[in-house]
């Protein structure tokens, strides 16, 4: 685990960008490589899965981070504590 808790703001806002366009892209890769490599409806469902476990996992740290009293990015901070 990264000491985020001796990090600026600005560096923690930084970083959290960072892994934001670094998962949207292999995202993008990876719907991609299943479009060109399966069949339509596999791919289709496949991408729904993946798409709910993802959503059901960022939904449980979210709730964690909703439950606390900070704002702006000390929330990100406590987003990335619980990531």
């Amino acid at each position: 685990m990264f000491p985020i808790e001796e990090w600026s703001k600005d560096r923690v806002h930084s970083v959290m960008m960072e892994l934001l366009y670094s998962l949207n892209y292999m995202w993008f890769l990876m719907e991609e490589m299943i479009k060109k490599h399966c069949p339509e409806d596999v791919a289709r469902d496949g991408l729904l899965e993946l798409s709910e476990q993802f959503g059901a996992i960022e939904a449980k740290r979210l709730e964690k981070t909703l439950l606390g009293e900070r704002d702006g990015i000390d929330r990100l901070i406590q987003f990335l504590e619980h990531s």
